[in-house]
This record gives structure tokens, sequence and C-alpha cells, in this order.
């Protein structure tokens, strides 16, 4: 039925169709949280399954089922860090160069499946900024504008076609840049700047407005102007300052959620007046703030910050499987309770300064999380484990595991079609197709290219799919080993 559909779809339809399917698989894995397995093990599992033959399980997710369930608002904090440490790990990620451009920029592949096929392995731009988004959508805003930025620079200033944006990049192996009048990305490019780098989440339907920035930490100010809505964030020294004016047709109430760099807030001010913070849930290595602030049209919201710098970015440990671990503390920083959806750790023992624990033997990239604490400042840090195959693990012998004792000889005379020294008697089974042309040739058969069979004799017996070579004279020419099996 699906078959007759598409036949005559036209191919957005397609897309449509698959993006929702490839969500609601991408929610079913997210929603399946056993104690057991973290978010990586689930994207796997919900790839897709073979539906008919053997049901084989596909597990190297494509971006879109990263993006598509993050975009959807359906996973937690910590299914979003782990989904796009997948991304991290997983997806090749080829570097863009140029003279004079410094290092460390990089676009990405949709998969890593191979062999290579139209749609299903491409460096596509509208795929590239719809996992930065899911980056900004995650809490990774230093890693979303790193690609945001590759992106931009690969199609927009490295491109054949200056300020565009096309389909597909220069670094697509295959096609490279053959389709530069495509405007496949724009919408979602316009998302990225928008509700990613600047994150403005209107909800109008309910009469609320959230910004998230999105903005590295290294920025000091930044502005907007839409219809809609302008805001300008500036730092000065200790101060925050943003700066909100609405121009929808009733203003919506407003709530500003601030990623946090220092370890104490002085206060917190909406149009000259003192309000209430609060945490939000965030694992992604730095608190998160929610100021409720006004629902007039404008609005300036002043955030004073003191104390020490965060440092929370905790390197990736290596480790090699059953080994332990020792991880300390960020200075400054306390660890608490730790929250293991990968099952990583064996035992752990937690202190206040030092995490001490024996890791499994699950090879590969791995992410647990700890409650830190510094100054007023608390927050989920995940810390990645890279479990390699230890050196020292035993050799095991062939057969060295067989217990002797339960097993029996077995006479295997009757399955054996032939004896050794059968090949001295010029007889042999070949696996060549039988096709009636050749076996109508009086003189020989034609295998194709240079491979020919003479026939110097006609006791050759034609047979469905099968030639006998009976004793007698024959000559083959330009034939090898690896084109004709001999059994």
């Amino acid at each position: 039925m699906l078959l007759v559909l598409f036949a005559d779809t036209p191919p957005s339809f397609l897309f449509l169709f698959f993006g929702v399917f490839f969500f609601f698989q991408a929610e079913d894995g997210i929603r399946d949280r056993s104690p057991s397995r973290g978010l990586g093990d689930v994207y796997k599992r919900q790839e897709y399954q073979d539906f008919m033959g053997h049901r084989r399980l596909h597990e190297s997710p494509g971006l879109w089922t990263i993006y598509h369930a993050l975009d959807s608002d359906v996973a937690d904090p910590f299914q979003a860090y782990q989904a796009t440490r997948y991304v991290d790990t997983e997806i090749p990620h080829i570097p863009v160069y140029a003279d004079g451009l410094e290092e460390g920029y990089a676009t990405i592949a949709t998969t890593n499946w191979l062999p290579y096929s139209w749609s299903i392995n491409n460096v596509a731009f509208a795929e590239v900024m719809h996992t930065a988004l899911a980056y900004f959508q995650a809490g990774r805003p230093e890693e979303a504008y790193r690609l945001m930025k590759s992106s931009f620079l690969d199609g927009m200033y490295l491109g054949n076609s200056p300020g565009n944006l096309g389909q597909v990049s220069f670094y697509d192996a295959a096609r490279g840049e053959c389709y530069r009048d495509f405007g496949d990305p724009i919408g979602v490019a316009s998302r990225l700047l928008v509700q990613g780098l600047y994150g403005i989440l209107p909800d109008v339907l309910n009469g609320k407005m959230v910004i998230r920035p999105g903005f590295p930490a290294g920025w000091s100010k930044a502005s907007i102007s839409l219809p809609d809505i302008t805001y300008h964030f500036v730092r000065e020294k200790d101060t925050d300052i943003y700066r909100i004016e609405q121009r929808f047709k009733a203003p919506l109430a407003l709530t500003l959620q601030v990623n946090v760099g220092r370890e104490r807030i002085h206060s917190v001010k909406v149009n000259g007046k003192e309000v209430d913070w609060s945490f939000a849930e965030a694992a992604s290595g730095y608190p998160v703030v929610v100021i409720p602030a006004s629902s007039a049209k404008k609005a300036i919201v002043e955030i004073v910050w003191e104390g020490n710098c965060l440092n929370p970015v905790l390197p990736e440990t290596q480790a090699e499987a059953l080994a332990e671990i020792r991880i300390p503390s960020i200075l400054g920083a306390v660890f608490g309770e730790i929250y293991d959806p990968q099952g990583v750790l064996i035992q752990p023992n937690v202190s206040d300064t030092l995490i001490k624990s024996k890791v499994n033997d699950h090879l590969g990239h791995h992410t647990f999380f700890v409650r830190m604490k510094q100054g007023q400042m608390e927050w989920w840090q995940p810390v990645n484990v890279q479990i390699t195959k230890s050196e020292k693990s035993p050799v095991i012998l062939p057969f060295s595991q067989v217990n002797t004792s339960e097993c029996r000889v077995m006479n295997m005379d009757s399955l054996f079609n032939a004896n050794v020294t059968d090949i001295f008697r010029n007889e042999y089974l070949t696996c060549l197709l039988y096709t009636s042309d050749a076996a109508d040739e009086e003189d020989s058969v034609d295998l194709g290219g240079r491979r020919t069979i003479k026939k110097k004799n006609n006791r050759i017996i034609r047979g469905l799919g099968l030639w006998r070579i009976r004793q007698g004279t024959i000559s083959i020419t330009h034939l090898t080993m690896q084109q004709v099996h001999w059994r």
C-alpha cells in the first residue's frame, strides 16, 4: 500500500512522512530509560529494525534521529546531552580548512553508514544546521556555535557561490556543490540563528515567551531585531544587561534563562525592581538560572555577578576495561550524588573532592553525571569516559575452554563425498552459472570479458547452474581462482 501511495507522492511529502516516522521512533527510545542503558544505547536500539526476514536491528542512528527528538522537546537534559555526545563520538567530522583560517572548524556527515548512497550519507547544510540547533537545545552553546560557524564558513564564505546556502557541501565526496541553487537550509538556518543562538522561543497561543541565549561564554555583546521582538545584550564587568522590546499585539509573559559563569549572584533586577530567581534543571556542565521578567512591552533585566568564575569542564577520562579511575573535583567545587544511566561505574566511592570507581567492560565512549556545587550554584556535570580494551587481557587459546569430558568421537566418513586423492583424477565441480547461450556454443563457453573455457571434447554436460568436467582434456584461458570457485 505504501509503495503504491509513494509512487505518485511529491518528495516534500515523503520527507515529512519519514521525518515524523523517525521522530516517533526516537521518542519511543527516549522514553525507554531502563537503568542499565543510556540514551546512546536507546538511540542505537531505536534507529530502525527490519520488518521482515531476520528483523535485524540497525544500530547506528543518523542525525535526523537525534535532532528530531530534541527539537520535539521529548528529551530531558540528561538524555539531550547523551544524544549530542553520540554525534561527538560516532558521526564523522570533516575539517573545514582554508588559507588563513584557524584550525578547529569541522562539518559533519549525516550518518556513518557505508557504502555511500544518496540521501543517507551526505554533507548537507540543512542537516548540519539542524544538528547545531539540537546542540543549542541540549544546552551546549560552545559546541553548537562552533558547528554553526563551520557550516556558514563552508557554504557562504568558502563555497563556489559566496553568500549562498545551497543544499550540499563541497565536502560531500560524491556530489560536491552540485545543488547550489537549492534553498533547503534557509528555514532551519533562520531557526538556528533566532531560536538557537539568540534563544527566542515564543509560545503565543499560551501567552508566554522564553528567551534562552546561546551565546558563547566569550561574547560581551549581541543584538537582534525582528518584526515582533528586539533585544540587546551587553556585559560590563560583573553586570549583564538585557534590553528586550516586544511588538506583539499583546505582550507575552517573558522568562529569561541564562547560563551561569560565576559562583554567586549579587542581585537580579527587572525594570529596576529586584526579583527572585531559581535554577533550571541542567546537565551540560554549568548552572542555568530562571528569571521571571516583565509582561510589559519593554523590559530591562540586570544581573550582577560576584565570586569566582566557574570552570566546570572535566576532561574525558580514558580507562581500560574494569580498571579503576580517580576523578578529582574542580577547584572550589564539591561533588554530590551520582547519576549513572549507562551503568559505567562499578560500586563508586564519592567524596567531596574525589570520585573513585572501577569502570565496566563495555568498550567505547560513555557518560555519567555528578551533582556539583560551588558557591550558590548547583548543577549536574557530565563526566565522559572512554573505555578501551585491556592490554593485559588473558590470551585464550583455541578450544581451551572446551570441556573434553563432554566430547565424544563422531565418524564423519558418511558426510564426505570424495577423498583428498580425487584431486589427481581430474574431476572437479565448479559453480559457473548455466546460460543457454553459453551451453549452445559448440567449442567454448564464454564467461564474459576474456574468460573462456575451451572444450576439447564433447563430454561437458549441460546442467542447471552446475558444470561437471569429466576426465578428459580441457584448457582454461584467462581464468583465475578468484573468478571461479572450485569445490
